[in-house]
């Protein structure tokens, strides 16, 4: 037996954000190297992170909303290809706690949105395309460390 199929214009919108974590997408934290690790059994793009990563954050279990800035802030400097063999993406982070708004011993969570084909802030006129790989964004499981 095939799928009913829905009419046009019935049913729900199909989802554009996941909902759920992505089983081929593992995020590992090192504290004391405050090294991030994202494990997948897909291919990843590891040209431009900044591009392909957004990251959710929470202090206290509260989430933490960043103050908006026009531009967004991009990395500087060149960039590293690595093979494709290569299955894991490692990311030292320096984390201010002021930043986050945190302080010495807050628990912080964080969990990565991964866009493969990047991501742009809303703009309206939009001025800027991005292009790259396809595919469909996939959710990171959320890693919690206490801040030093």
């Amino acid at each position: 037996m095939g799928e009913v199929p829905i009419p046009f214009g019935k049913g729900p919108l199909p989802n554009v954000l996941p909902r759920d974590i992505g089983p081929t997408l593992q995020l590992k934290f090192s504290r004391d190297k405050m090294l991030m690790q994202i494990a997948t059994k897909d291919r990843i793009d590891r040209y431009r992170p900044d591009w392909h990563f957004l990251c959710r954050w929470w202090v206290n279990g509260k989430p933490f909303v960043p103050e908006r800035v026009d531009p967004t802030p991009q990395m500087e400097g060149g960039a590293l290809i690595t093979p494709n063999e290569e299955k894991d993406l490692q990311i030292e982070m320096t984390i201010p706690a002021k930043v986050l708004k945190a302080k010495s011993g807050d628990l912080v969570e964080l969990q990565l949105l991964h866009c493969p084909s990047g991501w742009l802030p809303v703009k309206n006129p939009q001025t800027t395309e991005i292009g790259g790989q396809t595919g469909y964004p996939r959710l990171s499981n959320k890693v919690s460390f206490k801040l030093p």
